[in-house]
């Protein structure tokens, strides 16, 4: 195992914040048997098929990425900027997973049926699993409690996390639990603190996107 020591003297503190994005997004986010709340699931990444890519008319500027359980028949879709692209090595559990690296702009959509969960477990019931089983692996902070909103008429509810790499460097992320009609859905963009404010909005524009179909 490489020492933090070690990684800080053979990486840039720009490479050594992307080498801790990567591994912030490889972090387990799903309901897991051990969690009490879930059944056994199959890995996402052997049941989802490949995402599929539909840019809207040239003057948007936003291409929506969609994706197909087609084992737990969940459909959903989100809605990125052009210049960001699909990839499918952020998360094992993720159904749609893409990146700006330019700007250091990063999403991860993880979707969970509603039947693999106890009969009438409640957003609420979901999210404080999922966010307490993250905070526990990556060592993040939430810097406030989580806001009540709706994502294209879905409840949910929006956490705003800051996760220190070391102490020069830090990220920061929305992380998004969504209750839909078939399933409870998890949304994560993220950037360095130091983006925060310039793409803030951008990233959250992208969430709020979010559908189930």
């Amino acid at each position: 195992m490489i020492s933090s020591s070690t990684f800080q003297k053979r990486f840039s503190p720009g490479a050594l914040a992307f080498i801790g994005l990567f591994f912030l997004a490889l972090t387990g986010l799903g309901c897991s048997p051990s969690d009490g709340a879930a059944k056994k699931t199959e890995s996402a990444a052997k049941k989802t098929e490949s995402v599929a890519e539909k840019t809207e008319s040239a003057d948007t500027g936003f291409k929506t990425l969609s994706a197909e359980d087609k084992t737990n028949q969940l459909k959903v879709k989100i809605k990125v900027p052009t210049d960001w692209k699909s990839r499918n090595d952020l998360n094992d559990d993720a159904v749609i997973q893409a990146s700006n690296k330019a700007d250091t702009l990063f999403l991860v959509v993880i979707s969970e049926p509603k039947d693999q969960f106890d009969q009438g477990t409640k957003l609420e019931d979901y999210a404080d699993i999922v966010i307490q089983n993250y905070l526990e692996k990556t060592e993040g902070q939430s810097s406030e409690k989580p806001i009540k909103t709706t994502v294209n008429g879905r409840p949910a509810l929006q956490y705003e996390i800051e996760r220190k790499m070391n102490k020069i460097v830090s990220v920061k992320l929305y992380f998004v639990v969504i209750k839909g009609v078939e399933g409870f859905h998890q949304v994560l963009v993220w950037t360095l603190s130091s983006n925060w404010e310039k793409k803030q909005a951008e990233l959250k524009s992208i969430v709020n996107s979010f559908q189930e179909v």
